[in-house]
């Protein structure tokens, strides 16, 4: 009978602490529930407060469902459930559903776990890629910014009023797609006399490609001699 007393304590125990853990887990349900619907962003602070749950579940239940399975595979406890089947026995059996279900429910957290750490990872590497090409090109697009003030300082600027009558046959920026006025600044390329530009749109083409609009001549950076 002492066997038998010790055996229903320790299966006793495992079940106080199961129920506790469930009567945790729907309060923290509980709890998300209501702070969810009194913040700005309740999406987001759900899915952090699930992230923090899914954390603690898998290691504070995966320890008691190890725990509990220990308890109930005992030598002691697998005897008492033969020698005392009406008492003993109905509670072992009712720790033993409860342990395999913290099983699969473990199974289940190790799952998404394992999900999320190869899915960070493949995020991770994907910014880091990102991270150098675009790094890469920012840095290209910085060096053509010099090389673009370079040209238009070669090019030059003039009134639209003093452009030869070939170039004002040109009546709008291709550019910008608006036309000009008299009171226009524009900047002339020597490919063509008819190849003028509004000058802040002329700059802001060649920091990107450093060739005319129109014919796709290259335009150098460098005075000519």
């Amino acid at each position: 009978m002492e066997v038998v007393a010790e055996c229903s304590e320790n299966l006793f125990w495992a079940g106080v602490l199961y129920e506790a853990y469930f009567t945790l887990f729907l309060l923290r349900v509980l709890m998300g529930l209501s702070i969810a619907c009194c913040v700005k962003k309740p999406k987001n602070f759900w899915m952090g407060w699930n992230s923090f749950g899914l954390c603690f579940d898998a290691i504070a239940f995966t320890w008691l469902t190890i725990w509990a399975a220990m308890q109930l595979f005992k030598t002691e406890s697998v005897q008492c459930h033969k020698d005392d089947p009406d008492g003993v026995g109905n509670y072992w059996f009712l720790v033993a559903i409860c342990v395999v279900l913290g099983m699969i429910y473990s199974l289940i957290l190790f799952f998404i776990s394992c999900m999320f750490c190869t899915c960070l990872c493949l995020v991770s590497c994907m910014m880091y890629r990102q991270g150098n090409f675009g790094g890469d090109a920012m840095q290209t697009a910085a060096s053509r910014v010099p090389m673009a003030s370079a040209a238009m300082e070669r090019i030059g600027r003039k009134n639209f009023t003093d452009l030869s009558q070939k170039s004002k046959e040109m009546e709008m920026c291709i550019i910008c797609q608006e036309n000009y006025t008299p009171e226009s600044v524009v900047s002339e390329l020597n490919c063509d006399d008819r190849h003028i530009f509004h000058e802040p749109c002329l700059k802001m083409w060649l920091e990107q490609k450093l060739e005319c609009p129109i014919c796709k001549k290259a335009v150098s950076a460098l005075p000519e001699n």
